[in-house]
């Protein structure tokens, strides 16, 4: 044995290894040093960090045309305040009115564009890290309160914070309720109280499901009430008052109801509890395995994980973030009652996944400085990597939906082929908008497909938005002549019927022009008899 540790091999693998330990010395004191530049100019690195942020917001949003759902809250956005109520109130939203009204005022400021739309989302995802970041700061330190933000950066609900939709302002609304909830006994008490009542409220007026976010809050002050053997009831009246706030929602959730329980056999939107927990977090994992071989090698396994009291979270805080994480349990176990399971609705556990994971890193490594850093760079030049890996990528996409030139095509009004295709060409093809329309037909969709969400999404729709919307029998009828948009762009769910309607009739189908590899128009010719 003595002769195979004095090989030649085994002292080069010994000084390696030594000088490895040497350079993760350095590392140590790179890390003492940020941590220390960011401890002393605190609110310029907060500044830098957000303009950096919403530049690349800015870009990701450009690149990025607005699709189906984001054209709900693009339409009542362009209405008066008082009509966006009315419309979510008669069935035109699914969602309350929290998101239309605030990309109301956006496109006041911004006009009527795609940037305006998404503006509310952006700064809401913006909230969402600041609150991350204060929230594992104050017991870890800032190196650890980045790992957790850029972990959520790398995941995939990064890609809301640029989408008109509620999805980012329910997660805001969760990260600050749960700040506000660490800090009730910091000497602010009555200003979180005010935060967890007006997080609660905001999130049940962005997304019904966001009351959810009130079960992680609850857990954690039922555990600390437990350990204390004393219930706050100031904390309890602030979560119930907000919840409460859904109350005002009743009849928008029984007309979103109407339709979802009338789809797929009553279920709605289905996915099952591995897919609610395992997509948002894909792309994380790979880097979450590095973190943790690189925690190791700087810090090694640790002889003794005891920590002195005051360097790590309470207990209950970590109760609430594994309860938070959990979330998409909580949509399953509602999925007879809702009818509908959709893992954007609980997207907020992600935060809970970050806190746990933070914690767990910052526990295996004893706090040592090094493995905060070494963490925080890992996750960095990970998410630097894909952003610009991605941007590459989408740049050298062909732009969709394509434009399309009026005086190019014959003069006849157009079909849309799929009700997810007719807003987007609604709206990047602004001189044909008079002669877009799509054909709304549940029986043929039922037919085709199994379900007519967007037959009837569109349907409640049509009183408020100004596209065209028609009827079968104003198209497909002897003599009658158009053109046809067909489209295989990624983000058809349904097969068209049309096509199989004109040849039923025996129309002449011909190509008017391929405007892309996947878009095509059709001139239809259905003979009179």
């Amino acid at each position: 044995m003595e002769a195979k540790l004095n090989r030649p091999g085994s002292k080069r693998l010994s000084a390696g290894w030594r000088n490895l330990r040497i350079g993760f010395s350095d590392w140590r004191a790179a890390a003492a040093a940020f941590e220390d530049f960011c401890d002393r100019r605190l609110a310029l690195v907060l500044v830098v960090a957000s303009i950096i942020y919403f530049a690349v917001m800015y870009v990701q949003s450009s690149l990025k045309t607005l699709w189906y759902d984001e054209f709900f809250t693009h339409f009542l956005a362009l209405l008066p305040v008082a009509r966006i109520w009315e419309a979510t109130q008669s069935g035109a939203e699914v969602h309350p009115p929290l998101p239309a009204v605030s990309a109301h005022f956006a496109q006041t400021l911004f006009g009527p564009t795609a940037f305006a739309t998404r503006l509310p989302e952006m700064i809401a995802f913006w909230g969402m890290s600041l609150a991350l970041f204060f929230l594992v700061r104050r017991y870890l330190g800032t190196c650890w309160a980045f790992t957790a933000v850029l972990f959520v950066f790398q995941s995939d609900a990064e890609g809301y914070a640029t989408e008109g939709r509620p999805y980012a302002i329910v997660m805001c609304c969760a990260a600050v309720a749960l700040l506000c909830w660490q800090n009730l006994w910091s000497g602010r008490r009555w200003l979180c109280l005010i935060g967890i009542f007006l997080s609660l409220a905001a999130v049940v007026s962005a997304n019904v499901m966001g009351v959810l976010i009130a079960v992680p809050l609850g857990v954690g002050e039922l555990y600390r009430t437990w350990r204390t053997r004393r219930i706050d009831f100031l904390f309890w009246i602030a979560a119930i008052a907000g919840a409460s706030v859904l109350l005002v929602y009743l009849p928008m959730i029984h007309m979103a109801q109407r339709y979802l329980a009338h789809n797929s056999g009553g279920m709605g939107h289905m996915a099952s509890l591995f897919h609610l927990m395992e997509l948002p977090l894909l792309p994380s994992l790979t880097p979450i395995v590095t973190v943790l071989i690189v925690v190791w090698m700087v810090n090694g396994v640790p002889a003794n994980r005891g920590l002195t009291e005051g360097t790590y979270p309470p207990v209950s805080d970590l109760v609430a973030a594994t309860a938070l994480f959990l979330l998409p349990v909580c949509q399953k176990i509602l999925e007879h009652w809702t009818h509908s399971v959709n893992l954007r609705y609980t997207l907020s556990y992600v935060i809970g996944a970050a806190l746990v994971f933070t914690y767990a890193c910052a526990w295996f490594s004893r706090r040592v400085p090094g493995a905060g850093f070494a963490a925080m760079a890992v996750l960095a030049a990970s998410v630097v990597c894909g952003g610009v890996l991605h941007y590459r990528a989408v740049h050298k996409l062909p732009r969709w939906p394509p434009e399309m030139n009026a005086a190019e095509l014959p003069n006849l009004p157009i079909l849309v082929d799929q009700g997810f295709h007719l807003f987007p060409v609604y709206w990047y093809n602004p001189a044909l908008r008079n002669r877009l329309y799509f054909v709304v037909s549940r029986e043929d969709a039922l037919r085709a497909s199994g379900g007519d969400t967007v037959e009837l999404n569109l349907s409640f729709a049509r009183d408020w938005f100004p596209v065209q919307l028609a009827d079968r029998k104003q198209f497909f009828y002897p003599g009658s002549k158009f053109l046809f948009y067909e489209s295989a762009a990624e983000g058809v769910l349904f097969p068209d019927w049309q096509l199989d309607a004109c040849r039923e009739m025996h129309a002449s189908i011909n190509l008017v022009k391929q405007l892309s590899p996947a878009d095509t128009l059709y001139e239809v010719d259905i003979p009179a008899q």
